[in-house]
């Protein structure tokens, strides 16, 4: 089997699932840090992370929704998966057609694909929208891509070939 390249998920500043634990309980934080080989002053540094933080009071908040324990323990093993896909997505061994699926999985779950259910809201994010503030509270707004890409063009037009006067 050939060499795969490092996986980036394994180059965190703090194991991905640490925060889940600590919020969840699952064990005593001391049996948790020692599972994770971490001492208590590494602790203190990683809790100084802003994204530890973060990750952490966020999940805190959403431990008091129904359903959280559920929804909280498939993206735990989500998150522990990705290891697996990164090394199957590396292995040339693997099908193209299993890489292929891994790939728009984790573009998926990464929510980099558009949403059709999002609605006019996600779709006027992709969209080219300028105001233009004229002075005295006269203010243009110019939606859409065509709105501004042909006059553009057709003042570049003019510019290289101007009209006969």
């Amino acid at each position: 089997m050939t060499e795969l390249p490092a996986n980036p998920a394994l180059s965190a500043p703090y194991p991905p699932n640490l925060a889940l634990e600590l919020v969840l309980k699952s064990a005593p934080p001391e049996e948790i840090l020692d599972a994770y080989g971490i001492s208590v002053q590494q602790f203190v540094e990683i809790s100084k992370n802003p994204a530890f933080a973060a990750e952490y009071k966020e999940l805190a908040e959403k431990a008091k929704e129904e359903g959280f324990s559920y929804r909280i323990k498939a993206r735990a093993q989500s998150e522990a998966y990705l290891k697996t896909s990164w090394d199957m997505v590396q292995d040339k061994e693997t099908p193209p057609s299993v890489r292929a699926d891994l790939i728009k999985w984790t573009g998926k779950m990464a929510e980099l694909e558009p949403n059709p259910k999002a609605g006019p809201e996600a779709s006027a994010r992709e969209q080219i929208v300028i105001n233009i503030n004229l002075g005295d509270g006269d203010v243009r707004t110019i939606d859409g891509i065509s709105a501004v890409i042909e006059p553009a063009v057709q003042t570049a037009q003019q510019i290289t070939h101007p009209l006969p006067a």
